[in-house]
């Protein structure tokens, strides 16, 4: 049986190329699957797949390498698409750090928000390297999960060399190498320490892991859901189920009821996300949408799943429930931050096997090969947040110019796909005419400087008549100076401190002329 089910898991990539191909007809897939797909069965073909182990320790040094150097590179020339997430949290920390609980980024406040209270462990990095510190940070959380998934691990070096790699390659992983920050990353390895203290019985650790993971985001409780569902099916006794679920509803409840009322009195915005109705819920739980999530999902992690048991699979469904029961779809697109955690839990089943399952030891190198061949050919899945080298490196030497012409203590109206960069500041807002997520905010005379970049203009965000209206208004205006203009980046900063005179001035100005009106700053993010 055993043999059977590894036969299939090693035809596991063909399935995932065969899949792309249909959906997308590419030829540059076809060429680069093909690829990949030879490579595979030339190892396959071998007695001792990599019998040195040169390939997998050479596969583990790329991923290593190339997703944090190229989401690094993403960052600095400003093409990160998660910048808006980032900026917030950069600003939230700098507030933070300051002793400043009360701060608002577009109207919100994030600690009313999600439950993410350990992000001031992230204080200390954000202080010492900054923006981008935060960035490298999310990245070692990730590489040290994927350590701890192989950690100890029986077989040789040449197997889990191959294993990190396939788990670093995922879609759901390594697309977060280019999608900003978000501090509940630093869960990452604590939600592996946590499977591990359940697989090992160490049940006070496991309290302790369930007391601490809610606190990096209230998904985490989710997490621990699917680990309880598996305590039920492995028949554990009550104690593994019942006292951590107390917990998770504890803290959930601290945030409910103590936090949010603190610090967003006007509600939690998020609940413009939500059903309508339980009918709504069912609907998009048995709509083609969902199914096409928990394939796209499954697809990168098959060759695991179709030889690991069965029961694991109940780890990440709590997770696939919850976020397939939100009408906006992009909760369930595969490389947003949304999916880390279903993604990890999928490969999940490699922990606790670990000591249980010596008749996995002879497939090894061959499972974790079909498991990297898997994650490469799903690169479709997060093509959308990557750019690929080349461009814009000029700009990043223009933003450190801008950068140190603002000080850090200036408040800041901004439009730009650089946000983070400047977010470490006391008040900071974006510039956007189109924008639903958030209140507006207050217009560029309540500002000390506005930047502007010029190319900047999606759709949800800016109008682009707007945007040059704008321009021109501040170019004209005599409160205004230009301090900087090159590259379709403009920096504006006021004469002078602005006070209620000022203010009526810049108003009487601005409508002077309906054509050359600023709007007022709107905006949000989504984290």
């Amino acid at each position: 049986m055993p043999e059977i089910r590894f036969i299939l898991a090693r035809s596991a990539p063909a399935v995932a190329f065969l899949f792309f191909l249909w959906q997308y007809r590419s030829p540059a897939y076809l060429a680069g699957g093909l690829a990949v797909l030879g490579g595979y069965l030339l190892l396959l073909k071998q007695r001792e797949p990599d019998r040195r182990g040169f390939l997998g320790m050479a596969a583990m040094a790329i991923a290593w390498v190339a997703l944090p150097a190229l989401g690094i590179r993403q960052f600095l020339h400003a093409q990160d698409l998660g910048d808006l997430d980032h900026a917030s949290y950069a600003h939230a920390l700098w507030n933070f750090r300051h002793g400043i609980l009360d701060y608002s980024f577009q109207g919100m406040n994030i600690l009313g928000i999600h439950s993410q209270y350990a992000s001031i462990l992230w204080i200390p990095l954000h202080l010492a390297a900054g923006e981008l510190g935060l960035k490298i940070g999310e990245g070692l959380c990730l590489m040290a999960a994927a350590i701890l998934v192989f950690r100890g691990q029986a077989g040789d070096s040449k197997a889990r060399s191959w294993g990190m790699a396939a788990l670093l390659a995922s879609p759901p992983i390594a697309s977060q190498f280019f999608f900003g920050f978000h501090p509940e990353f630093i869960g990452a390895p604590l939600l592996i320490l946590a499977i591990r203290a359940y697989r090992d019985e160490r049940y006070r650790w496991f309290l302790a892991y369930c007391l601490i993971l809610p606190f990096c985001k209230e998904v985490f409780a989710l997490a621990i859901a699917g680990i309880l569902l598996l305590a039920m099916a492995e028949r554990r006794p009550w104690r593994w189920v019942v006292a951590p679920a107390l917990l998770c509803c504890f803290q959930m409840a601290v945030y409910w009821f103590v936090v949010v009322p603190r610090f967003a009195p006007s509600g939690n915005f998020l609940h413009i996300y939500f059903p309508e109705s339980f009918g709504q819920v069912l609907g998009l739980w048995f709509s083609l949408g969902t199914l096409s999530y928990l394939s796209r999902l499954v697809l990168p992690f098959l060759p695991l799943m179709l030889v690991l048991p069965w029961r694991y699979c109940l780890l990440p469904l709590p997770l696939a429930v919850f976020y397939a029961s939100f009408p906006d779809p992009l909760f369930r697109v595969i490389w947003p931050n949304y999916a880390f955690l279903p993604g990890l839990l999928c490969a999940a089943g490699l922990v606790l096997e670990h000591g249980r399952g010596p008749w996995l030891n002879p497939y090894r190198t061959r499972l974790y090969a079909a498991f990297a061949a898997a994650s490469l050919l799903c690169y479709p899945l997060w093509r959308e947040v990557i750019t690929p080298p080349g461009g814009g490196s000029g700009r990043n030497a223009d933003i450190a110019s801008i950068k140190g012409l603002v000080p850090e203590e200036a408040s800041l109206l901004i439009n730009a796909g650089f946000t983070a960069r400047f977010a470490a500041r006391r008040e900071v807002a974006l510039w956007g005419e189109r924008s639903v997520w958030g209140p507006r905010t207050r217009g560029p005379e309540h500002f000390d400087y506005v930047l502007i970049d010029g190319r900047f203009k999606p759709g949800w965000l800016v109008d682009p008549q707007d945007l040059a209206r704008g321009i021109e208004s501040l170019s004209r205006s005599p409160l205004w100076i230009r301090v900087y203009e090159d590259d379709s980046l403009y920096l504006f900063r006021r004469l002078r401190v602005p006070d209620p005179t000022d203010e009526a001035r810049e108003k009487k100005h601005l409508q002077a002329d309906p054509d050359r009106r600023l709007s007022s700053a709107t905006g949000s993010t989504r984290e």
